[in-house]
């Protein structure tokens, strides 16, 4: 599926209205009509109360226009002004919108009457967000919030037009009193926040309705392609019947260190759970007695610092690398991640640790000669682009986007709807996963996951972006299961026999 960032999506509009296909009024017209008829579709309109609250902009035009076609259904309806009282709207299309309304439908200023306004917000039976839509930044008016807040109490059935006021488009971030939707009529095309785990329950179910735009043209603006399990289970190639250990690859893991023995453990435990045929991994021979017990079907390259020939060795007979997870940023750990770096002869996944080192000591990734993923966290991103974390949080795509120009590698920007980018401009959003999975130990898990996937032969940018939605599936289910709050890394593991036995039935 393709969603649109917001840019991308006024973009499109523009574009579309300026190579005459359609015209902006005539997407506003079709954009308010077609929200009224699926409302109409759900729910009993005649003789019912419906109170649609608009903005100035022309998200409140879309709102005059599903106001009267309400009207036409049988609705007894109130169009609301969400802005000054003095004020008309600020939009020709939606000036234009507003005079066409019926002169059945009373119109009620919500800044000269504020008591009436809330009382035919919650006597509505049918309430229509229609105030800001995709165009919201910040906060919400703090003269508007206590009508907000009233929205969200009534026990309306409720409908945002595009996306619901108070939510960023693009990061889905949520003002206070964010409006509460039940169905939320996405025009054109889904926006990130329609998807992003921390804004969706806010969209409740979200429908795509066409406004005039050929949906095949959105391919060419600024947005993010979002899997599905639907199309995991396409693409999946069914194991051969006669298939044995070498069909499913073979990943080299170099990873953890005295104390962090455990994200080595769950790496190469998750990276097994996803099908690779052989995980060996590189330890000192003093962590072998600890993690030898603790993965008995893994096999294991024992090495000491100043002979790293046998990890050499392993990297060159891989079919793909992991490096990182709990191995530490001493200066032995950077000389065996320089070897493994240079020999390698499959794609690399570079995690945590591994990714500190390469901030720390650029020149390595010269040594490298194969495709490259990086699985950054936002402060470990901003540690290689040299900012902030709150610069790289602060505008997510860029920052993957930048990561993945810089250092030619397929980036996984970690967080809150992760996002995957590729060196060729590609961008997947992730539209799995839960707080609960905050924890550390999920990231050892993902990069585990996705390497397996690597050296099952998948592309790096296809395999990031199927790695980072199973991963996050499977913490959704364990959050049904466990609870966010009492899930561990490892319950992940654990739950991706079942994440499989539903792509495989």
């Amino acid at each position: 599926m393709r969603i649109l960032t917001k840019s991308g999506m006024k973009a499109l509009e523009a574009d579309t209205a300026a190579a005459g296909k359609i015209t902006l009024a005539e997407m506003m017209e079709r954009a308010g009509a077609g929200a009224a008829a699926l409302l109409g579709e759900r729910f009993a309109l005649s003789g019912k109360k419906a109170a649609v609250v608009c903005g100035s902009g022309n998200n409140g035009g879309d709102g005059f226009v599903c106001a009267g076609k309400l009207c036409e259904a049988g609705a007894d309806t109130a169009v609301i002004l969400a802005f000054g009282a003095e004020e008309t709207p600020k939009t020709e299309l939606a000036r234009a919108a507003f005079e066409r309304l019926p002169k059945e439908i009373p119109v009620i200023r919500y800044g000269e009457n504020a008591p009436q306004a809330l009382e035919a917000v919650f006597r509505a039976d049918i309430l229509v967000d229609g105030v800001f839509g995709f165009g919201f930044r910040g906060e919400l008016p703090e003269g508007l919030r206590p009508l907000f807040r009233k929205m969200n109490e009534s026990p309306a059935k409720k409908l945002a037009l595009d996306l619901p006021s108070g939510i960023a488009a693009d990061s889905g971030d949520a003002a206070q009193d964010a409006f509460k939707a039940d169905l939320t009529a996405a025009f054109t095309a889904k926006k990130p926040a329609h998807v992003l785990p921390k804004s969706r329950g806010f969209c409740g179910e979200c429908v795509v309705l066409p406004v005039g735009i050929d949906p095949r043209d959105a391919a060419d603006y600024e947005g993010y392609e979002v899997l599905s399990l639907d199309e995991i289970k396409a693409c999946r190639k069914p194991r051969a019947a006669e298939s044995h250990k070498g069909t499913y690859g073979r990943l080299f893991a170099l990873a953890g260190s005295f104390g962090m023995a455990g994200a080595a453990m769950m790496a190469v435990k998750a990276a097994q759970r996803c099908g690779v045929g052989l995980a060996e991994l590189a330890v000192s021979k003093e962590l072998y007695p600890v993690l030898a017990p603790a993965l008995p079907e893994a096999v294991f390259c024992l090495y000491e610092r100043d002979d790293l020939s046998p990890v050499a060795a392993a990297a060159r007979r891989a079919n793909a690398v992991l490096i990182g997870c709990g191995l530490s940023q001493s200066e032995a750990a950077r000389d065996a991640l320089q070897s493994v770096l240079h020999y390698a002869a499959g794609p690399v996944v570079l995690d945590a640790d591994g990714i500190n080192l390469i901030a720390r000591h650029i020149d390595i990734l010269k040594l490298r000669k194969t495709p490259l993923v990086l699985t950054p966290h936002p402060r470990e991103a901003a540690r290689l682009l040299k900012t902030e974390p709150a610069a790289v949080q602060a505008d997510r795509r860029a920052a993957a986007r930048k990561i993945a120009k810089e250092f030619d590698a397929v980036c996984v920007l970690k967080g809150s709807g992760t996002v995957i980018a590729s060196p060729q401009g590609e961008f997947c959003l992730n539209p799995t996963g839960n707080p609960g999975m905050a924890k550390g130990g999920s990231g050892d898990v993902l990069a585990g996951m996705i390497g397996a996937l690597l050296a099952q032969g998948i592309e790096p940018f296809p395999a990031a972006a199927i790695g980072a939605y199973l991963h996050g599936f499977a913490g959704d289910l364990c959050a049904e299961r466990l609870s966010q709050t009492a899930m561990l890394p490892s319950d992940l593991i654990e739950t991706l026999p079942e994440v499989f036995g539903k792509i495989e039935r």
